[in-house]
């Protein structure tokens, strides 16, 4: 069982169970990233789990039975794993025990691991092109591409953070019957900006450096909001939008407007219904409330008595 979980990772996202390592290397690669699995010739009780959470991919493998996994370099995709036990990494320049800590597989060379039989791993795979635009929205501003390598050392925050996340992210996924567009945004982008924050990177001083908002982010994001109102957004995406970070952006807002990204969202969202009920652009509550982006009738009856004094249906 792997450490810290009453039940595997992902138990509800099942791939495949096999004896045959070449089975279950197909089912790692086809989500993660492709490697040889070389064993002695005893039989093996593996699985694999994998969820696709957007354009990325959270796999959890365990071999049931020892084996060598040669990772030959990655180029264009990123590979984070986080043993689960005990697993010796080994490339060309190092050669250490990790367990629970996150390493991100070599970008020009090729990685080693002999990972714990029965514990297993956690894989969290990416394109590289991703990382780099979650980059650009967690430091709000473009920054030169992503790397890693030996000679980054120093990450921006814990490089615990990237276990707690993907930790958290597989017990959100455990309780969702259907994942809704906006929660599978929200949980690539917590997962994104754990390998960020956690794993040193060539950007990791840029990211941790202060970056002052330029006057007049809180008026544009307030018409990005106003433009996209109807859409389904989350503040990351008002954030990157204005080219800010999603902390930046908070801080102008209340600043500006004394409201949070999402206050001021909702204030236009409200505005917007009952000008569309008053006008008989909208001749329902639900009508009214699709159209300006709401979901949830019930929130939105109450946000707008808060804000108007009156039910929806009371002003059709």
């Amino acid at each position: 069982m792997s450490v810290g979980l009453d039940v595997e990772p992902l138990a509800t996202h099942r791939r495949v169970r096999s004896r045959e390592p070449d089975v279950l290397r197909d089912a790692v690669a086809e989500l993660a990233v492709g490697h040889d699995v070389l064993h002695g010739g005893r039989p093996l009780d593996g699985l694999v789990n994998g969820a696709v959470i957007g354009s990325t991919n959270l796999v959890y493998v365990r071999y049931g039975g020892r084996v060598l996994v040669e990772a030959p370099a990655t180029g264009a995709r990123v590979a984070v794993t986080v043993p689960l036990g005990p697993m010796e990494v080994r490339t060309r320049q190092e050669r250490r025990t990790l367990s629970g800590e996150g390493f991100v597989l070599g970008q020009d060379r090729a990685t080693v691991m002999r990972p714990d039989p029965e514990a297993g791993a956690v894989v969290i795979a990416v394109d590289r092109v991703e990382l780099d635009r979650a980059l650009a929205r967690l430091a709000g501003r473009p920054l030169p591409p992503v790397e890693f390598g030996p000679q980054w050392t120093t990450p921006v925050a814990s490089r615990a953070i990237v276990d707690v996340t993907w930790r958290h992210v597989v017990t959100v996924l455990a309780g969702l019957s259907t994942t809704p567009r906006a929660a599978t945004r929200a949980l690539e982008s917590v997962l994104l900006d754990a390998i960020l924050l956690g794993m040193p990177h060539s950007q990791s001083a840029a990211l941790a450096a202060p970056v002052g908002p330029a006057p007049g982010h809180a008026a544009r994001a307030r018409e990005w909001m106003e433009k996209h109102h109807a859409e389904q957004i989350t503040v990351g995406d008002i954030a990157a939008g204005v080219g800010l970070s999603v902390r930046q952006l908070q801080e102008v807002t209340r600043a500006s407007f004394g409201a949070t990204p999402s206050e001021i969202l909702r204030g236009i969202r409200l505005d917007r219904a009952r000008a569309l009920l008053l006008s008989g652009a909208a001749t329902t509550v639900a009508s009214a409330a699709c159209q300006v982006g709401v979901s949830h009738l019930g929130r939105f009856a109450a946000a707008y008595r808060e804000r108007f004094g009156e039910l929806p249906s009371q002003t059709v």
